[in-house]
């Protein structure tokens, strides 16, 4: 059931037009221009880095002034916009309230069952991603440990040079943490929706908890 009700959730938020993207269109134009300038400086001072060690500074020294800016501009916009975002922010939990009506979810203890659901299924889906992880090296280990093991042996029976047999073991000892390496990075990489969906979840929690402070809760 929580499941149903988060992807109706997910949905309604893109039509809501709630989203990261949304937020950052309607930002005023100053705030706007100082990140593009942020990410247009970094990217042009790793290119001209291969061109001009002192053209890539300048962007450098654009890319951290542009920062600065940003977050003195940043914080004083959240200063002088918080009463009204506070007051935006007690209007959508009135709105996810009244959406979590269309599907029988009106009390206080419904909701707070729901909130409980989807905090299980975060524990449940960190657990199942950090297990992932854990048997692949596992397995990395019982197959590749006595494939070493074995082509180390053999290289110390055959060869009579000490030189040679420290140089391959060394060798094989490289490719081992070569591929160990790479194997974890793509097990790492296959978690990233996992992770991406986890705090879409953890999302719909806390503000599964808001709803419960601002229209249960404030008036106590």
């Amino acid at each position: 059931m929580e499941t149903f009700i988060f992807y109706n959730y997910l949905k309604w938020k893109k039509d809501t037009k709630n989203d990261t993207i949304n937020k950052i269109i309607k930002m005023p134009t100053i705030p706007k221009l100082l990140i593009i300038l942020l990410i247009s400086s970094g990217i042009l001072s790793i290119v001209t880095l291969f061109v001009s060690q002192k053209l890539s500074s300048i962007f450098i020294i654009i890319e951290v002034l542009s920062g600065i800016i940003s977050f003195i501009n940043s914080e004083k916009m959240f200063i002088d916009n918080c009463p009204q975002k506070y007051q935006d922010f007690k209007e959508y939990c009135k709105n996810l309230r009244n959406w979590l009506k269309s599907f029988d979810i009106k009390s206080e203890e419904q909701i707070s069952t729901l909130k409980n659901r989807i905090n299980h299924t975060v524990i449940e889906a960190k657990e199942k991603s950090k297990i992932k992880k854990e048997n692949a090296e596992k397995w990395l280990q019982v197959l590749l440990i006595p494939i070493i093991l074995a082509v180390a042996n053999n290289i110390i029976n055959t060869q009579t040079e000490m030189n040679k047999v420290i140089a391959y073991i060394f060798s094989i000892m490289i490719v081992f943490l070569s591929i160990y390496t790479t194997t974890i990075a793509l097990v790492s990489a296959t978690s990233i929706f996992d992770n991406w969906q986890i705090s879409k979840y953890e999302r719909f929690y806390n503000e599964l908890q808001s709803v419960l402070d601002i229209e249960f809760n404030s008036g106590k």
